[in-house]
């Protein structure tokens, strides 16, 4: 039955590869070729984007994820996928994605074998999952694992993960009121990444440094953020499609800061700029609803 569900898939007819997966699982529930085929169950709902599937056929496997692969094991860790401009899940669920990635970091410390770049993965990926879920705490903790000096590794070895850790790790803290905690991690942040070889994290940690200042919400700190607006506005590369939302969310922030101190002047400046900028932007009708606002 395996064998046939393989060979339907490599046939492109994936309906009768899901017939004999799921017969097989059926029939042979605890059995080792019920286990790969439950994986493979898995792996073809994914692949016709059939989330809740793919969710509960993973979220059966996860009872027993130490008889799983690790080349499957981090094909499941990896499908949970936020999309930001929707506020939006999609993927596997959270709980078995977080299971998967948990399963590969206890292999990393028990196995010297596997590179030390599998287990960062995996602590990132968990720290995503605990965020979206808006378990800030349990996220910040994970973030942590992959900021905090390491005594057996040189200071000059940071993660790979260690920019977007504590970006996220800021955005936790600002997320549950702790703004001056924020502050201070993007100040760091700011101050590490250099500017010419990575624009785009260093436009994105100013930015929710930014966004922080304004969140902080006192007119001081609202007067702090302007600069850093302007500072993307003025130096980012707009024909990079990266750049270019961030040069976007920073007029956004901008023009809105300038309405909380009641700065006529500089909101038209911003308003006029973005309009010439982006004639047909996403943030068009909010950003001229906001001249409204500002007293007269």
């Amino acid at each position: 039955m395996l064998k046939s569900g393989k060979l339907f898939l490599k046939m492109g007819d994936q309906d009768n590869g899901i017939h004999w997966f799921a017969k097989l699982c059926q029939d042979f529930p605890d059995s080792n070729a019920g286990n790969q085929s439950r994986f493979l169950l898995g792996k073809t709902y994914c692949e016709l984007k059939r989330w809740d599937k793919a969710s509960s056929t993973f979220s059966s496997l996860s009872k027993d994820f130490s008889s799983i692969s690790l080349a499957n094991l981090r094909f499941i860790a990896g499908k949970l996928f936020e999309d930001v401009e929707c506020k939006t899940l999609t993927g596997i669920n959270a709980k078995t994605v977080i299971a998967a990635n948990k399963e590969i970091v206890s292999r990393c410390e028990s196995n010297a074998n596997i590179r030390s770049a599998v287990k960062e993965q995996a602590l990132y990926r968990i720290g995503q999952c605990e965020m979206v879920m808006k378990n800030y705490k349990k996220a910040i903790a994970q973030f942590n694992e992959l900021t905090s000096p390491n005594p057996g590794k040189s200071k000059k070895l940071l993660s790979y993960y260690y920019f977007d850790a504590m970006l996220n790790k800021a955005v936790c803290l600002r997320s549950i009121k702790h703004n001056q905690d924020a502050l201070m991690v993007l100040t760091q942040l700011n101050a590490q990444v250099n500017k010419n070889k990575f624009p785009k994290k260093y436009y994105t940690s100013l930015l929710e440094t930014g966004k922080t200042l304004l969140e902080i919400g006192d007119r001081d700190s609202v007067r702090k953020s302007i600069p850093r607006f302007l500072n993307i506005m003025t130096f980012a590369d707009i024909q990079d499609a990266h750049q270019s939302a961030i040069i976007e969310q920073a007029y956004y922030r901008g023009a809105a800061a300038c309405i909380k101190i009641n700065d006529n002047h500089q909101f038209e400046r911003i308003r006029k700029n973005y309009l010439s900028a982006f004639p047909e932007g996403k943030f068009k009708q909010e950003i001229n609803t906001m001249k409204s606002k500002i007293p007269q």
